[in-house]
């Protein structure tokens, strides 16, 4: 019984979870790509059992070289070809190197919705 509890509290103690968000922004002439993700280390529950990583993102395409792209100027690309559609904004603040989400979709806030600084 003894090695049961000191097994049971090695493994809550070790099971602690750390998310990491980030934000890439590519530049072009004609466009301005963002990328949110998410990533989460740890004991992290999935479809086949736990694993130590899990994560996922979005990427969103907004035309021409704007601070602020209100919903219906984000398209997101995704691997559905299905049209996804937002309310609010995304804004990127250039000269700080920082992009602030605010979007809806569905009636519903965005899950990555925050402030992000890139590189």
């Amino acid at each position: 019984m003894k090695r049961f509890v000191i097994l049971a509290a090695s493994v809550a103690l070790v099971s602690g979870c750390v998310s990491h968000r980030s934000c890439h922004v590519i530049e072009t002439s004609d466009h301005t790509d963002v990328t949110l993700s998410l990533n989460v280390y740890g004991i992290v529950p999935g479809i086949c059992g736990f694993t130590t990583h899990g994560g996922y993102g979005y990427t969103f395409r907004l035309s021409g070289q704007k601070t602020v792209y209100r919903g219906d100027e984000v398209w997101e690309i995704s691997t559905t070809h299905e049209p996804v559609l937002y309310d609010g904004s995304i804004g990127i603040l250039r000269d700080r190197k920082r992009v602030v989400v605010e979007l809806n979709q569905k009636g519903y806030p965005f899950e990555l919705n925050g402030k992000y600084h890139y590189r």
